[in-house]
């Protein structure tokens, strides 16, 4: 998975992108654990919800709010 998008081990697994053996290896041991499975499972609803519009709004506004209280501190430091 994307790091940005995998929290590793706990909503999934990070593998090489360019190694299929590591791809066959990690493909394998998940098969042989089904709790692993559920635990990753569980995790992924669980990391997926952070992404969401209302926490993707909210992540966007935080930075306008910033950019803009910056600008306002510039704005009057030069004055």
């Amino acid at each position: 998975g994307l790091r940005t998008a995998v929290a590793d081990g706990i909503s999934g697994l990070l593998v090489d992108g360019h190694d299929p053996r590591a791809w066959s290896a990690t493909i394998s041991r998940l098969l042989l654990e089904p709790e692993k499975r559920l635990l990753l499972s569980m995790g992924a609803i669980e990391h997926a919800s952070h992404f969401g519009w209302d926490s993707t709004a909210r992540g966007t506004l935080d930075v306008y709010d910033q950019v803009l209280s910056r600008g306002l501190r510039r704005s009057r430091a030069l004055a």
